[in-house]
């Protein structure tokens, strides 16, 4: 029978190294986990079973011996931003980009720059420091309205320190105005070497006795992260990690000790937001299409495909070895329903058309914003929709590996078949 923790009071996480299945790590070198109330399923399990040998007597049955320790944790955590920095600085991660980068593996991230050209145009400007980016990275500019605008690299020009953008900004920036860089997630866990796992800290109730803490280990995500996006709400991702073993908490550590912190945390709405669909003209990777592709959709979602697979062997961690990133695919799909005005989708899916989908979430300057991209999609379904008495379509599409970026030599940043990009908000002197 698994025990299921109710009545969590704090959970604490950390990333166990790459290399180190397991290890454990002290209470001091965790953080809190600021994981939605009532959202959070603890599930700890120790079967038991016989020897399978033969009973002497038909009314015996033999002692049961313990057999692995599994653990699940299923919560929602709200996609925070960073808290605001200062021009020319990087963002103190918090949970949500920690637990992006165990995911995904891939971690791409630089300071702000600026624009040295008198001539950008909306889709391709000269910048002051090219190092700072690459294909597959996104950056974001803020209009004279205070509204910021993001948007993927589709690829440089190390000779000339050009960047060119996948689309085109809404005006072309002036000459020294900031381009603020994300820090971009993205699919770079195709080898098990590389990928690092995740270890829990769950207290209950009297969290002072050892009996109602526990230690989670050498854990991923088994199931893909869920994605809840819905228009003027508080977007979330709802995990599920499983874990190889568990343990009571010996460690003299005692909740009421200290108050819950945790770090580095703004929340922001889905509002004064964009989601954008259109046809990519992947031959011509660095011509950056026009603006103007906002879609008014009541509803839409985007379906990550991502998982692992614990390779079991006999001398692993709990008999994990390493976790494996499945073949499943696509790694994302989703769909989107929006008013019908003519033909074009319906086309775009019988030309099996390229199409680039992103969600950028939030535009404030100040608090920032994510940008949630399938750089290239088709569309496999369409068909008619009613929106509230509106004559509407709707459409479901899958992505695949990027096929809009321009590289000398292929990354996986500049390939990868969804990127999850953050934008910090920018504290002003």
């Amino acid at each position: 029978m698994a025990l299921h923790v109710s009545n969590v009071q704090r959970i604490q996480y950390a990333i166990e190294p790459n290399g180190s299945l397991g290890v454990d790590i002290a209470a001091a070198s965790m953080y809190d986990l600021p994981a939605d109330e009532g959202s959070v399923e603890i599930t700890l399990d120790e079967p038991s079973d016989t020897s399978g040998a033969l009973r002497q007597y038909r009314d015996d049955h033999q002692i049961e011996l313990p057999m692995q320790r599994t653990a699940k944790a299923v919560f929602t955590l709200p996609m925070h931003l960073p808290t605001p920095c200062v021009a020319g600085s990087t963002p103190t991660a918090n949970a949500f980009m920690n637990l992006l980068g165990a995911y995904l593996g891939g971690k791409s991230e630089a300071v702000s720059d600026t624009v040295n050209d008198a001539s950008a145009t909306a889709g391709s400007f000269v910048v002051t420091t090219i190092a700072r980016w690459t294909a597959g990275c996104a950056l974001a500019w803020r209009d004279t309205n205070g509204y910021m605008h993001v948007r993927e690299v589709a690829g440089v020009n190390t000779g000339t320190s050009t960047v060119y953008l996948k689309q085109a900004l809404p005006a072309a920036p002036a000459n020294g105005n900031a381009i603020y860089r994300s820090t971009t997630y993205y699919l770079d866990n195709n080898i098990s070497t590389n990928v690092t796992s995740i270890q829990l800290r769950v207290m209950g109730l009297d969290p002072g006795a050892d009996e109602n803490q526990w230690k989670l280990y050498a854990g991923q995500i088994t199931e893909p992260p869920v994605l809840d996006i819905s228009n003027g709400a508080y977007p979330n991702m709802k995990w599920t990690i499983n874990f190889a073993s568990w343990d009571y908490d010996d460690e003299d550590y005692d909740i009421t000790e200290g108050p819950v912190d945790y770090g580095s945390v703004v929340q922001i709405l889905n509002q004064d937001s964009y989601l954008r669909a259109y046809a990519l003209d992947t031959a011509n990777p660095l011509t950056p299409i026009a603006n103007g592709s906002i879609l008014s959709s009541p509803s839409y979602s985007f379906e990550l495909g991502a998982k692992y697979i614990p390779l079991s062997t006999p001398h692993g961690y709990g008999n994990v070895g390493a976790y494996v990133m499945s073949g499943d695919h696509p790694k994302i799909s989703g769909s989107f329903a929006i008013p019908m005005e003519n033909d074009d989708w319906f086309d775009h899916k019988h030309d099996q058309d390229d199409i680039a989908i992103s969600l950028q979430i939030g535009s404030s300057y100040a608090n920032g914003c994510i940008l949630i991209t399938a750089p290239t999609a088709q569309v496999t379904n369409w068909g008619r929709k009613d929106l509230d008495g509106i004559m509407g379509e709707e459409l479901q599409w899958k992505g695949r590996k990027d096929e809009a970026t321009s590289e000398a030599t292929e990354s996986k940043l500049g390939i990868s078949a969804f990127r999850i990009h953050i934008i910090h908000g920018v504290i002003v002197a």
